[in-house]
């Protein structure tokens, strides 16, 4: 008799574990949430080939790039589709348009502003993007990591 009552509430302890387990498992469905919830700063912009600052080679595009790049760089993305792209203040932020849209197909963000697009992946938490740069005849890849910021 006790094997039978142990039995009904050992069915009643999984039951409710399992419906724990339905709702605390949040499955990834690949919405913007993971982009809309955070501001995302650039973190690092290395520069292939290096470059001649000063004399020496460098591989940092942010101390290559004098101007905006060297300030606070960041992207953030809004529920209604669009992007603001700021870069330490108004003289930097000429870039910003109505017209600055963007898209998610799984990891791909493709950011359009004008007739312009860029793609950016989302990879453990940081959009990356490559760029090609032509400087001096010389053409550098640079690759941008931005880093996820809460707002």
């Amino acid at each position: 008799m006790r094997f039978k009552e142990n039995q009904k509430q050992m069915r009643k302890l999984l039951f409710i574990f399992a419906i724990i387990l339905t709702f605390a498992c949040k499955k990834n469905n690949g919405s913007n949430n993971d982009l809309t919830n955070y501001d995302w700063t650039l973190s690092t912009a290395t520069v292939t080939p290096a470059m001649t600052v000063n004399g020496k080679l460098e591989t940092n595009y942010s101390i290559v790039q004098s101007g905006c790049i060297g300030a606070e760089v960041k992207f953030t993305f809004l529920n209604d589709g669009t992007y603001r792209f700021s870069a330490g203040g108004p003289a930097c932020d000429y870039w910003n348009s109505p017209e600055q849209t963007y898209s998610r197909t799984g990891n791909e963000i493709s950011l359009k502003n004008g007739s312009s697009t860029s793609v950016f992946n989302l990879v453990n938490n940081e959009l990356r993007n490559i760029a090609t740069h032509h400087i001096n005849n010389i053409t550098h890849t640079v690759e941008y990591v931005y880093i996820r910021k809460a707002k």
